[in-house]
């Protein structure tokens, strides 16, 4: 009987790369030399710490611990996600983790992105430390400054290609302009993401636009002072934007000035990627209209729309006719569409499964339980990859079960096409498992099944910024 160890070694590092669990590569290290020698470089270039991992601060501990003391392993590591951090420690036990945390940073000589948005864990050190690497292109931080670290140090990051500001300080906002222009020729992404935060203006933002002339992605979230006007300033230096969010802005934020500007100006000839919230009062149909003209030009890919606070729950539902013109013009390019917040038909979703040929991901807010009129509507969409669906809140009940059982949940991905390989259910995602067996007539079929999800990456689905 063949076993595993038979393989050509050739394909070895192929079958690797399905391994997503760090545990499982752990003990794939452990076989022999030869899958030591591939599974290493895995384990280590990618490295999760979130707040809801079981133990999380002890493991934060033990990985700086190695990262310190083996820079072989460091040299590895390309990207760094510290979405946690322990901070109720003695004092000798903070200095001691500070030196580890210094130490294993600059070993980390291949760093290529790296978050650290633990409120309070940032620190002149640190910052430092990451200053040393000449590999880093992608920084997100945790901008609530309050004194932990020297804030002009950020001017020194200079070389960024993607910039992730959350909850950024009056201290940090002040110097982003300069920050900004330090990074002048390298920033391609820029996320500024608060909590209903006046800080940043359309002043600033106009300030520091004439610095972001090589930015193809800007997303804007919380901003409650930026208008169309801030908006715009950035659009006429930059008419090269592919991607833009705008979500939670100003309550004076006039989408007709912004898309009659950018049409008669042709600000979003390159436009694939657009996401909104919907406004909270007003004419909502002609702000619809105004979204349509803002993208008519655009090759959009990627939609996405929602609601802030709780507009779902007084019935708000996506306009059919909205939908229906957006498909209308851009439906043999759509990607995705993502809606968050807000009711969903089953006309809506049918629509965009039937006229999207290239539709790959799809994100919906479901009241109707009718789940075989929604596999129906699903089965149209032959290249659909990704799937998640929400539900109203005063659909759930009171018993907490969940809307969809699992064996729902599995009825729903068998009307899905042949590519489907994640599906999620309000905070449940799986992974799509397909099996190959042979009846008693020796016929060959191919079953189904949903597993657990078990990337360390968060889903994409809960990215979504919103403020």
């Amino acid at each position: 009987m063949a076993r595993l160890l038979d393989l050509p070694v050739e394909v070895l590092p192929l079958i690797l790369t399905h391994i997503l669990k760090s545990h499982h590569l752990t003990l794939i290290c452990l076989v022999s030399h030869t899958f030591l020698y591939y599974a290493r470089p895995l384990l280590y270039k990618r490295i999760f710490i979130y707040a809801w991992h079981r133990q999380g601060k002890t493991k934060v501990i033990q990985l700086f611990t190695t990262l310190a003391r083996k820079p072989e392993l460091a040299a590895l590591v390309g990207v760094l996600e510290m979405r946690d951090f322990p901070k109720a420690l003695s004092i000798e036990e903070q200095d001691r983790l500070m030196d580890l945390c210094i130490t294993g940073l600059e070993n980390c000589i291949n760093l290529r992105s790296c978050t650290w948005t633990r409120d309070g864990s940032l620190t002149t050190p640190l910052l430092k430390a990451l200053l040393s690497s000449s590999t880093l292109q992608e920084f997100s931080l945790n901008g609530h400054y309050e004194g932990h670290y020297d804030p002009t140090l950020l001017l020194q990051f200079s070389r960024l290609q993607k910039l992730t500001i959350i909850m950024p300080s009056s201290d940090i906002i002040s110097l982003l302009p300069a920050w900004l222009g330090a990074c002048t020729e390298t920033l391609k992404s820029l996320s500024l993401i608060c909590k209903a935060s006046p800080r940043l203006t359309d002043e600033i933002l106009s300030s520091a636009a004439e610095s972001l002339s090589s930015l193809q992605r800007l997303h804007l979230a919380g901003c409650t002072k930026i208008t169309h006007k801030g908006i715009l300033a950035v659009m006429r230096v930059n008419p090269s934007l592919v991607s833009l969010g705008l979500e939670g802005l100003s309550p004076t934020f006039d989408m007709e000035e912004l898309s009659g500007h950018c049409t008669s100006h042709n600000l979003t000839s390159l436009l694939r990627s657009l996401t909104l919230t919907m406004p909270s009062s007003g004419n909502i149909d002609k702000w619809f209209n105004q979204v349509l003209s803002l993208v008519k030009e655009s090759p959009l890919e990627e939609f996405q729309i929602y609601t802030v606070g709780g507009d779902l729950v007084t019935g708000r539902a996506l306009s059919e006719d909205f939908v229906a013109r957006l498909v209308g013009a851009h439906s043999h390019r759509l990607r995705k569409f993502a809606v968050q917040r807000l009711r969903t038909s089953m006309q809506v979703i049918g629509m965009i499964c039937q006229n999207c040929p290239m539709l790959e991901q799809l994100y919906v807010v479901v009241e109707d339980r009718n789940w075989g009129a929604l596999g129906q509507c699903l089965s149209t969409a032959s290249n659909l990859r990704m799937l998640h669906i929400n539900f109203p809140p005063d659909t759930l009940g009171e018993d907490e079960r969940p809307i969809l059982s699992e064996s729902e949940m599995l009825f729903i991905a068998q009307h899905c096409g042949p590519r489907l390989v994640q599906f999620g259910a309000s905070t449940r995602v799986r992974l799509v498992e397909r099996t190959a067996f042979r009846d008693g007539d020796g016929e060959i079929h191919t079953g189904m099944k949903l597993v657990p999800y078990e990337s360390p990456e968060i889903p994409e689905q809960f990215l979504v910024q919103q403020a």
